[in-house]
């Protein structure tokens, strides 16, 4: 699946960056000596370290800062009146880098869990409508720019409302998740899926043409309506597919073609798998 708020890998250039932007600051403070302080300034690139990089470069970066302004202070000579001064300032002011590089890996942390949430249907784990449609116009963007197609499945299960009156929406609920189980571990890394809205769902299948689409399509349904023939809930899956060799303008006409599909499907006996491709 499309991964969501992954933190972006520290790269060489960018911590080489920041490391020379320690350099100089140690430089300036140098300069400047005792009299304007820098100490400021030495927060720049731990907060950028934390922020944009893995949980260690905010730490790493904290250590480096307070490792360069010790390095200024003992070896030019700024005046102290007993070593241990030196050391106690230091120590403080390593304390503080590390403590606002952990705050704000916490809180950078904490927004990409609420991200999560708000883009992510919490019975099934899967995206919902709002990540989908996000998902679905980048993929058409990028479809554009490289010129591939692309397969948008739709699905919706066939005697849901009977099943949850007969047994409970408990039931119904451990049905949607097996659903939602069944996608995430049939599909591709490269595509997207999504609980849609109550026994509706849609996968995104990146680069694929017709064949890849309806065998990728015909391949889940096959699967749920097996898992579902295994227990008495009375369940089976439609599903249409519609693969795009010409783009449209938005994603909203892929999710209206593939919708129609599914219906074209439902009436024509349940479990088939309606295909249709747009040049």
């Amino acid at each position: 699946m499309f991964a969501l708020g992954s933190p972006r890998p520290p790269t060489p250039s960018r911590l080489l960056l920041l490391a020379l932007v320690l350099a100089v600051l140690g430089i300036l403070d140098w300069y400047f000596g005792a009299e304007l302080s820098f100490a400021l300034f030495f927060l720049i690139p731990v907060v950028l370290a934390a922020w944009h990089s893995y949980r260690w470069a905010g730490p790493s970066m904290a250590w480096s800062a307070a490792a360069v302004w010790l390095v200024v202070e003992a070896g030019f000579g700024r005046p102290y009146a007993n070593q241990f001064n030196l050391f106690w300032n230091g120590a403080t002011r390593l304390g503080i880098f590390l403590l606002v590089a952990l705050l704000l890996r916490e809180l950078r942390d904490r927004l990409q869990a609420e991200t999560r949430l708000a883009l992510q249907d919490a019975l099934t784990g899967l995206g919902n409508s709002r990540m989908f449609e996000r998902l679905l116009d980048a993929e058409l963007s990028r479809a554009r720019r490289h010129q591939t197609p692309i397969s948008l499945a739709f699905f919706d299960l066939n005697g849901f409302k009977k099943l949850n009156d007969r047994l409970g929406h408990a039931v119904g609920d451990e049905a949607l998740r097996l659903v939602g189980e069944t996608i995430a571990t049939n599909t591709r890394t490269s595509d997207a899926s999504a609980r849609l809205g109550g026994d509706e769902f849609a996968v995104l299948l990146a680069e694929a043409g017709a064949a890849q689409g309806k065998q990728a399509t015909e391949k889940l349904v096959e699967t749920m309506n097996r898992q579902f023939a295994e227990s008495d809930w009375n369940l089976t899956v439609s599903a249409g597919v519609a693969t795009f060799l010409a783009l449209p303008s938005t994603g909203n006409e892929c999710l209206q073609q593939a919708d129609r599909l599914m219906y074209d499907a439902k009436r024509e006996g349940g479990t088939v798998v309606k295909q249709a491709v747009f040049e």
